[in-house]
């Protein structure tokens, strides 16, 4: 086994590139190992040319703080005041928002159409300077100029985790371990280094065949709150409150449909009718939505 001393790479006056030297190591495998006369990197590999590499890399590092600034308790009292015609969901919500709150990131899961997206826009609504990113069409660019301005973020929303590729699932793992303190994120060779607190709130099907290798990754990063589809009764609820409506057509067009349809098309649905009253072909536009 071939060690190094790194210590000389530490600096009084930009101790941060100390750290992300180490956290590269760490991540091709490099054990870094404390003596008395000094910090040393270990393994069985050409240890001094990975350190050259993390020590290029922490050269050009960007250094990124976040800073978390929210009213917990406003945001819950908000957020609660959304789901009152679907009570079941109110229990799911509080303890996502007290989970926030306490400073964990937190994992929605559950069968498609069970509110989970639902709930992500309305954090999203009440949550000042939240950003929310959906992992089905998501660019590697998009996710890294996300990262570089997450200084101004106090949530990060995820949507659709389980579509994730794997580099990706990689970088939002690290994101989640930013939470605890700071964390460093490489990716297509930017260096970025995050310290601060910030939450992360995703949302994700049930991990399916190898793509369950990744759950307990997850599992050891989020708290996981399984979300219930709510009732028949609860949907024709929501939807006429926000629909302004009792159209008998429409709320039995609901009712037949409500094991095929999600809350998004619910809710694209109900705006659409609350916009559209005049339509000629209400019902028939209505039942395209709901179905498309």
């Amino acid at each position: 086994m071939q060690c190094v001393d790194i210590s000389k790479y530490y600096d009084y006056q930009n101790p941060e590139k100390y750290f992300v030297i180490r956290s590269i190591l760490k991540e091709h495998g490099v054990s870094i190992v404390k003596r008395n006369d000094g910090t040393y990197a270990c393994c069985d590999c050409d240890v001094e040319a990975i350190i050259g590499d993390a020590v290029k890399k922490a050269e050009g590092a960007r250094f990124i703080e976040a800073s978390v600034n929210t009213d917990w308790s406003e945001v819950r009292e908000a957020a609660l005041k959304r789901f009152k015609t679907t009570p079941s969901l109110k229990p799911v919500v509080e303890f996502i928002v007290n989970n926030l709150a306490a400073g964990n990131n937190v994992l929605m899961t559950g069968s498609p159409g069970s509110g989970k997206s639902y709930i992500l826009d309305v954090m999203h609504e009440v949550v000042q300077d939240s950003v929310m990113i959906n992992m089905f069409n998501a660019t590697n660019a998009g996710i890294e100029d996300l990262i570089a301005n997450l200084r101004s973020v106090n949530m990060l929303l995820i949507d659709e985790l389980d579509k994730a590729n794997v580099r990706d699932l990689g970088m939002i793992l690290q994101l989640a371990d930013a939470g605890r303190g700071k964390v460093v994120v490489v990716k297509s060779n930017k260096t970025l280094m995050i310290k601060g607190e910030f939450r992360i709130l995703a949302a994700s099907n049930y991990f399916r065949g190898k793509r369950s290798v990744a759950w307990d990754a997850l599992r050891d990063r989020f708290v996981v709150v399984d979300v219930p589809k709510p009732t028949v009764g609860e949907v024709t609820a929501l939807f006429m409150d926000i629909a302004d409506t009792e159209d008998p057509i429409l709320v039995k067009l609901v009712q037949q449909l409500y094991d095929s349809i999600s809350m998004r098309r619910l809710l694209y649905a109900a705006q659409y009718v609350r916009a559209n009253r005049n339509d000629p072909k209400l019902h028939e536009h209505v039942r395209a939505i709901l179905l498309s």
